[in-house]
C-alpha cells in the first residue's frame, strides 16, 4: 500500500517524533490525512476487532510525551496506546530509563466517546508516574489489568 509505505518513510527517522523538524511534521501530517482517505474501515468503531489492543507507537506529536526525553537522566522507552473498545478506555503509558534500577513509566488513563463515525471525546481521568519495579511493571497489558481490577497503585 503506497500511502503506509510514504508514511512509513515519513517517519522512519525521528525517533518517535523526537527528531521530528517542523517540515517532517507537517509531510507526516499529510500523509496520516492521504491515508485515512483510502482506509478500507473508514468507521473504526464499526470494526472493534481492529480498533481493540496494546499499539506501540512509532510516532506523536505529544509534547508531553517527547518532553520526557529531554529532563536529566531520563530517556523516553516506548511508548503505547492501549485501547478497550468495551469499556470506552484508552490507556497511554510511555516507558522511560535512567540509571539501572529506575526504569519508570508514565501512564495516563481516559475514557473516549465516540461523537462521530471518525472522532471521539476524550475525558482524561487518572495519571500515574512510578518506578516500575516498585509496582511490578512488566507490560503495559499486566499494568492495565492491576488497573482495572482497582488494585491501588502506590508510586511513592
Amino acid at each position: 500500500m503506497l500511502g503506509k509505505a510514504t508514511l512509513l518513510e515519513a517517519i522512519a527517522g525521528t525517533n518517535r517524533g523526537l527528531l521530528a523538524t517542523e517540515q517532517e511534521k507537517q509531510a507526516i501530517l499529510v500523509a496520516i490525512a492521504n491515508l485515512e482517505d483510502v482506509n478500507p474501515t473508514p468507521y473504526p468503531f464499526e470494526a472493534t476487532n481492529l480498533l481493540n489492543g496494546n499499539w506501540r507507537l512509532i510516532y506523536t506529536t505529544s509534547k508531553a510525551l517527547l518532553n520526557i526525553d529531554s529532563l536529566p537522566l531520563y530517556k523516553l522507552g516506548q511508548i503505547y496506546q492501549c485501547i478497550r473498545v468495551e469499556t470506552n478506555s484508552i490507556y497511554n503509558i510511555a516507558e522511560t530509563y535512567s540509571l539501572p534500577f529506575f526504569e519508570g513509566f508514565v501512564s495516563v488513563a481516559a475514557k473516549f466517546e465516540p461523537v462521530s463515525p471518525r472522532r471521539i471525546n476524550v475525558k482524561f481521568e487518572r495519571s500515574i508516574i512510578g518506578l516500575q519495579r516498585l509496582i511490578g511493571y512488566a507490560s503495559p497489558e499486566s499494568f492495565i489489568q492491576q488497573i482495572e481490577v482497582g488494585k491501588k497503585i502506590h508510586c511513592d
